[in-house]
C-alpha cells in the first residue's frame, strides 16, 4: 500500500479495521490501483429503468455475467449491482473484483413525484456474496426522505458492525424541487452533506449545475461570493461539502452519449480539483512527459497515465503505470504525440533486438537512471530507452491528479458512473472516488 492510499484511509480513522480494509481493497484494485482514484461500474438500470431501455441496444448485457466481465476487463475498482445480478455471478467471479451490493431499488412502473425506494437485500446477503461494501440510494427532497434516512442509518450500523464499507447514491428528487433544481449546486452539495452525515464512506452524486435552487441559499452564495462559476469550482464545492474532502466523492457520468463526447468538459473539470479535481500546473520537461507516455503506451495502448502529485515523472511511471489518467489527445499536441509514437516504435525495436539476443532479463537488472531506479518493469525499460535517446528543454502543461471523483459517459447506459453494461470499449481512467 502506498502513501496516497494511507492518506485517504487516514480520513476514516474512526472506522473499524474491517471497514478500512474493504476501502483499501477497492482503492487498490483495477487499472487505477494505488492512484487514489476510483471507478465503479454500477448496473442497476434493469431494475431502475427496465430491461429493454437498459440492455436492448446491446443484447449481451441482458446476461448478468456480462457485467462482471466488463468490470474486470475495464479495470474498474469495484462492481455494484442488485441482489439478483450479484447472485448470478458472485461464485464464478469470486475474488476477481470487489463487489458492492445495492440494498434498495426503485422502479418506474409507478412514477410518483416523490420517489421512495424499497429494501431489496440485506447486510447478510452482502456477507454471503463476499462483498466489500453495501450500497443504498437516497432521494433528498422527496416527501419520503425521512423514511429512507432512517432505513439507511440502520443499515449503516449493521454494515459497519460487519466491517463493510458503505456507498451512498444521493440523488435529490421530489415534488418541491424543480427539474433543474435536482442538479442545482446548492442541492447537490446538500445531498453530499446528508450522505456524509448518515455515515457514508463513498458518496455518489450528479455533476452540479450553475443554478441555485433555494432562495435562502442563493443569498449566502452571493454574500460570501462562493466560487461556482465553472464546473471545476462547483465540483470542488461539492467535495468540500463532504467533510472538506474527507469522504470519497464520485460523480455520475450523466445520461448516455456517443463516443465523441466521452471526454467532455465534465470529465476535465472533475480531474482538476484536489480530491475531486486539481488545477493545471507547469509540467516537467517535455521529454520526461514523452518518456512517461512511451512507457505506458507500451503496456496500455489506449491511454496515458500522466505523472501526478509532486513526484518525478519517471517515478510515476513505476508507481502508476496501470493508471489511465487522461486521453492522449487531450494532453499532447500533435507534434508531441508524433514523438510519443516514434518513441514507442523505437522501444519496440529495442525490445525485439534484446529478445533475439536473449538479453532481455539481463538488461532489466541493469542500473537505471535515478528517475526509475529499482523499477525493472517493462515501463521503466521503455522509459530508459526513450530518455537516453532524447532530451528537450521545452515545457508544456500537465495535470496534477489526486483522489477525487469519477466521471464518465457510456454509449448505452442511462446513468453510468464511468461505464455501464452496454459498452465493451476500454474506458478512459479518471479520478477517484475522486475522493
Amino acid at each position: 500500500m502506498n502513501d496516497r492510499i494511507r492518506e485517504i484511509l487516514s480520513n476514516y480513522d474512526g472506522e473499524s479495521p474491517g471497514v478500512r480494509t474493504n476501502l483499501a481493497r477497492m482503492l487498490n484494485h483495477g487499472t487505477l490501483s494505488g492512484t487514489g482514484r476510483m471507478v465503479i461500474l454500477p448496473v442497476d438500470q434493469g431494475f431502475e429503468h427496465g430491461p429493454a431501455r437498459s440492455f436492448a441496444p446491446n443484447p449481451p448485457a441482458y446476461d448478468p455475467l456480462y457485467h462482471f466481465q466488463l468490470a474486470i476487463d475495464a479495470g474498474c475498482n469495484a462492481y455494484a449491482a442488485p441482489l439478483g445480478f450479484l447472485e448470478a455471478g458472485a461464485a464464478r467471479f469470486a475474488g476477481e473484483i470487489p463487489l458492492i451490493l445495492k440494498l434498495n431499488n426503485h422502479d418506474v412502473l409507478h412514477d410518483e413525484p416523490d420517489p421512495v425506494s424499497v429494501q431489496t437485500a440485506s447486510v447478510e446477503d452482502a456477507l454471503r456474496l463476499g462483498c466489500c461494501a453495501i450500497g443504498y440510494t437516497i432521494y433528498p427532497g422527496s416527501s419520503h426522505a425521512g423514511r429512507m434516512y432512517e432505513q439507511l442509518r440502520q443499515l449503516v450500523e449493521e454494515g459497519k458492525r460487519a466491517g463493510l464499507a458503505v456507498v451512498v447514491w444521493s440523488y435529490p428528487r421530489g415534488s418541491q424541487l424543480s427539474k433543474e433544481g435536482e442538479t442545482a449546486i446548492d442541492v447537490i452539495a446538500y445531498g453530499a452533506q446528508i450522505a456524509a452525515q448518515l455515515g457514508a464512506h463513498v458518496i455518489k452524486v450528479k455533476l452540479p449545475g450553475a443554478n441555485v435552487e433555494q432562495d435562502a441559499a442563493r443569498k449566502v452564495y452571493d454574500k460570501e461570493r462562493v466560487p461556482i462559476a465553472t464546473l471545476a469550482e462547483r465540483v470542488r464545492h461539492v467535495v468540500q461539502s463532504a467533510f472538506d474532502g474527507r469522504r470519497i466523492v464520485i460523480f455520475s457520468g450523466g445520461g448516455k452519449a456517443d463516443d465523441p463526447v466521452l471526454l467532455d468538459d465534465q470529465q476535465r473539470a472533475v480531474r482538476r480539483q484536489r480530491q475531486a479535481v486539481r488545477h493545471l500546473q507547469t509540467a516537467r520537461d517535455r521529454d520526461h512527459l514523452i518518456g512517461a507516455a512511451v512507457a505506458l503506451r507500451v503496456e496500455d495502448r489506449e491511454h496515458l497515465a500522466v505523472p501526478g502529485r509532486d513526484v518525478d515523472p519517471g517515478a510515476a511511471v513505476g508507481d502508476q503505470q496501470r493508471a489511465r489518467a487522461w486521453h492522449l489527445g487531450e494532453l499532447l499536441d500533435r507534434e508531441t504525440w508524433r514523438q510519443v509514437q516514434m518513441g514507442e516504435r523505437r522501444v519496440g525495436r529495442v525490445r525485439r533486438r534484446r529478445q533475439l539476443a536473449g538479453t532481455e532479463q539481463q538488461h532489466q537488472g541493469r542500473r537505471q537512471p535515478a528517475a526509475d531506479a529499482g523499477r525493472g518493469s517493462l515501463a521503466s525499460a521503455a522509459w530508459w530507452a526513450w530518455a537516453s535517446s532524447h532530451r528537450s528543454a521545452s515545457r508544456m502543461m500537465t495535470t496534477r491528479l489526486s483522489a477525487g471523483s469519477c466521471c464518465g459517459r457510456s454509449a448505452t447506459s442511462s446513468d453510468p458512473t464511468i461505464a455501464t453494461g452496454a459498452s465493451r470499449r476500454p474506458l478512459p481512467g479518471v479520478g477517484c472516488g475522486l475522493a
